[in-house]
């Protein structure tokens, strides 16, 4: 039995809108959004600095671990990960090349481009 925990206004939750209309006539509405072609499977956000450190303590990362990110945007996560927390190795894998060159740069730029590979790359296709 789970106990029921009240939530705080700012705890509200909000269902998720589908980033375009569907014009299909699907009669199974199951309120989650539809797959059009041409869309994002994960748009970029760029994390804070903040939520990865938090994300890198509950995973307890640490000087031996190799970390890899997919969909790793402008890799925040793999530099993170070499520069603040000592990551042996990280990877990332983008789509967008304007995306990987960027994460080579600031991987360049914060000293772990020794640590640090990008790669261009569809992770829905097999490479």
């Amino acid at each position: 039995m789970s106990a029921h925990v009240p939530r705080g206004p700012e705890d509200e939750v909000t269902p998720c809108e589908p980033w375009r209309e569907d014009d299909s006539e699907d009669e199974t509405d199951d309120g989650l959004p539809k797959w059009v072609e041409g869309d994002s499977l994960a748009p970029y956000v760029g994390t804070p600095p903040e939520v990865l450190d938090e994300a890198f303590k509950l995973a307890d990362l640490t000087r031996e671990d190799i970390v890899l990110d997919v969909g790793s945007g402008d890799g925040r996560i793999p530099t993170w990960a070499a520069a603040r927390w000592g990551a042996t190795r990280a990877y990332g894998l983008e789509l967008e090349a304007p995306l990987v060159a960027r994460a080579t740069d600031e991987a360049r730029r914060r000293g772990v481009a020794d640590r640090t590979t990008f790669y261009e790359r569809d992770v829905t296709k097999p490479f």
